[in-house]
């Protein structure tokens, strides 16, 4: 099972919020599966997908997002 975690950076910041989100994944030696990415004028929607929980839990965590499907 795939966990997928939603996460929004404003237009404004997505080179450094990508900068920062490859720097955690490398620091955690999390696996991200699957980068998928939605880009609107204002704003990038990302979804990650991750095969551990407590890895996409964290993740979620530090980039204020939210795990989909799981409460």
């Amino acid at each position: 099972m795939l966990y997928t975690v939603q996460i929004r950076l404003d237009g404004d910041h997505v080179a450094a919020g990508m900068s920062e989100i490859w720097e955690w994944l490398d620091r955690n030696q999390a696996d991200a599966e699957v980068f998928r990415y939605r880009m609107t004028a204002e704003h990038v929607q990302l979804r990650i997908e991750f095969q551990v929980l407590s890895e996409a839990s964290a993740f979620a965590e530090a980039f204020a997002g939210s795990i989909l499907g799981v409460s």
